[in-house]
């Protein structure tokens, strides 16, 4: 498509060069005419030139015949006038040496006259020939004035010729509308081979269907002929009515994820959400904004690390004692030590949760804890499947730390999920790595107490008189 984009380019470009050519062949075909014309006019002169020469050498012709004449007269005067000088020289002793002197000049005027008649009749014989060549110029003129006839009747029917070629090239309005479509052309051309590519990548994964679909159908019909095999040769027929034949059917039902009783199933929703409400509760427990003076230039890392230690005991004791618990219940576990796993990874995580939020909000943060308690009562899906709640707590469902808990324990305890465990585990454990992040990015207030008067449990009120102040970060 390239090579025809370019030969139609080439092809307005020769159109417009011969227009070009045609204009300029006619101006010079015009200029041939005018100098034809002027040779014509100039040959006729040399035709009456040529005529004129012809006459003037039968002239000079004539003239050389009379000197021939007159000498040949010439030359018997002479012969006589000799015979004359002899009977002078008997006559006249005294002019015999004049007549002597007039002897040798006459004999030598016969021999410049017989010089002289032989230059002249090589003079005729020239002017003769002379003569047929100024004739055979004039019969050449003649025939050159009617070549030139001939050439200008020659040009004149060319200029007719050019002037029909010239009325049949299209217009300047039709070569600009083909101008005009060449370049449309090319710039169809160009989306032409666009979409021939296009084609071309379609035919081939047409091709990779067809391969696919013959695959498909080789197997298709592999499967029918083993099932045709199958197939007994005759059929028992069924007796009875469709009523009955409705009645004798049972249903078979396979159970993946046995549960035993409504207990066991509700057990990983409720076990979860104790979990929270117990990490929640330690911010009952412990001052987690109240720092010791000796502590005022440690890191915030250092402080959550402070902070989270004893708290992080507690929360797995409790996460032990409830495991413990509901075993005691009658609730039998699948798989014991993921239970305990996963109990205890629940609740360091909702530990580094909760802080994050009281380093970053301060007392605010509890009460932040105590409405993701609520939320996530309906948006974990551990009552109910979660696509019977409202559209809100269908977004937040896989964004909540007890949905991963509940669906890790349920896995555990009945083996639901199977080969999603590790999923979960891992969902859970960045969510309590952004917990973590949560509270380095705190920079409450914290309230300085002295070493002598501060309580790592809150059983009373402090009564230190000192006054809290921000610690400078560093």
């Amino acid at each position: 498509m390239q090579e025809a984009q370019q030969g139609s380019a080439a092809a307005v470009t020769g159109t417009q060069k011969l227009a070009d050519g045609a204009t300029k062949l006619a101006a010079g075909t015009a200029q041939l005419e005018t100098g034809a014309t002027t040779l014509s006019s100039k040959l006729q002169e040399a035709q009456q030139g040529s005529a004129a020469a012809v006459t003037g050498t039968q002239k000079l012709a004539d003239g050389a015949t009379k000197l021939a004449a007159g000498t040949a007269q010439l030359e018997t005067g002479a012969t006589t006038l000799s015979s004359k000088l002899k009977e002078a020289q008997q006559g006249s002793a005294a002019a015999v040496t004049g007549t002597q002197k007039l002897a040798d000049g006459a004999t030598k005027l016969a021999a410049g006259t017989a010089q002289l008649q032989t230059g002249s009749a090589t003079l005729a014989a020239r002017t003769a020939e002379a003569a047929t060549g100024a004739r055979t110029l004039g019969s050449g003129a003649k025939s050159l004035q009617t070549g030139v006839d001939q050439l200008v009747a020659g040009n004149l029917k060319i200029k007719g010729a050019l002037g029909t070629i010239t009325s049949q090239l299209p217009a300047q309005s039709d070569l600009t509308r083909l101008d005009s479509g060449a370049k449309t052309l090319a710039e169809k051309s160009g989306e032409l081979s666009s979409g021939l590519t296009t084609l071309a990548d379609g035919a081939g994964k047409l091709q990779s269907g067809a391969g696919e679909l013959s695959d498909g159908a080789s197997k298709l019909h592999s499967g029918l002929s083993t099932l045709y095999s199958k197939i007994p040769a005759s059929v028992e027929q069924l007796g009875g009515d469709p009523q009955g034949l409705s009645a004798s059917v049972r249903p078979v039902t396979e159970i993946f994820a046995p549960a035993g009783t409504n207990g066991v199933a509700f057990s990983p929703y409720f076990m979860a959400l104790s979990l929270w409400v117990g990490v929640t509760l330690t911010t009952f427990i412990f001052p987690y904004q109240q720092l010791p003076l000796s502590g005022r230039r440690t890191s915030q890392f250092a402080r959550m690390l402070r902070k989270a230690a004893v708290p992080a005991l507690l929360v797995v004791a409790q996460a032990l004692l409830v495991v413990l618990g509901v075993y005691l219940l009658g609730v039998n576990y699948l798989h014991p030590l993921e239970v305990v796993a996963t109990s205890v990874l629940s609740s360091l995580s909702f530990l580094t949760l909760v802080l994050g939020l009281i380093f970053c909000f301060g007392a605010a943060g509890r009460l932040i804890a105590l409405i993701l308690l609520v939320l996530q009562l309906a948006a974990s899906g551990g009552s109910y499947p979660v696509e019977t709640s409202p559209y809100g707590f269908q977004l937040i469902h896989n964004w909540v730390p007890v949905t991963q808990a509940v669906n890790a324990l349920r896995h555990a305890i009945t083996g639901a999920y199977e080969g999603d465990y590790v999923k979960f585990m891992s969902l859970l454990a960045l969510m309590g790595l952004s917990g973590i992040g949560l509270g380095l990015l705190g920079r409450r207030r914290w309230e300085l107490v002295r070493d002598e008067d501060f309580k790592p449990l809150v059983s009373s009120p402090v009564m230190s008189a000192f006054e809290h102040q921000e610690v400078p970060t560093e």
